[in-house]
């Protein structure tokens, strides 16, 4: 018995390290793209690079490796509002195949239901920050002198103008879906289970919120 919550004490003060840590680091790597400031080289280097592994940017670290590899910024826009519907997919494939070919019992079936469903919040969670600083980097624009308004992480975009509008809508939309509806499903859902909130239950299926 000792032994057992000795166990659990252990692994729940690593996941309350870990939890910090990664929000720690998601600050720091927040940083250098919100405030355009003279950031020490080697800060810089690891705001970035440890950014792209907690925000869970996968395309963008091929271009830690390699130069040839990079990813322009309109691209990395796109992956990144696309990624949190591959991966609930992804996690959706494993459900299912698990309900088709693994137990038929019912208590095994809702628990691996459950803990799909905390995978996935867990992965949006995790991209959350990112999908925000992304998304209001496309209305980020600077007034160049006798070029007019371009975009600040591509100089290349006219604000406003052809393309950019193009991707400002989508950025537009990721602000309802994402940065407006992550927060308000988690307030619909807490507070839809504001008197249970202490129960088995809602802690197995809602804990990560």
């Amino acid at each position: 018995m000792l032994l057992h919550l000795l166990t659990i004490f252990v692994c729940l003060t690593i996941f309350i390290c870990l939890t910090i840590f990664i929000c720690l680091t998601k600050i720091l790597s927040a940083l250098t793209v919100t405030y355009k400031l003279a950031w020490p080289k080697d800060f810089a280097t690891y705001s970035k690079g440890t950014g792209k592994v907690v925000n869970l940017e996968m395309f963008s670290l091929l271009a830690i490796s390699s130069c040839s590899l990079s990813v322009p910024f309109t691209d990395r826009f796109l992956l990144q509002m696309l990624t949190p519907p591959f991966f609930a997919m992804a996690v959706f494939l494993a459900w299912l195949t698990m309900r088709c070919c693994g137990s038929k019992v019912t208590e095994i079936i809702q628990a691996r239901s459950r803990q799909s469903q905390k995978i996935i919040m867990l992965l949006i969670q995790l991209m959350y920050p990112k999908l925000a600083t992304r998304t209001f980097q496309v209305f980020r624009c600077q007034d160049i002198k006798h070029v007019g308004l371009v975009l600040d992480q591509d100089f290349s975009f006219k604000c406003w103008e052809g393309a950019h509008m193009f991707y400002a809508t989508i950025a537009l939309v990721a602000v309802f879906v994402y940065l407006i509806g992550v927060p308000l499903f988690t307030f619909v859902v807490l507070y839809c289970n504001r008197h249970r909130l202490h129960t088995a239950a809602v802690e197995q299926k809602f804990g990560d919120l």
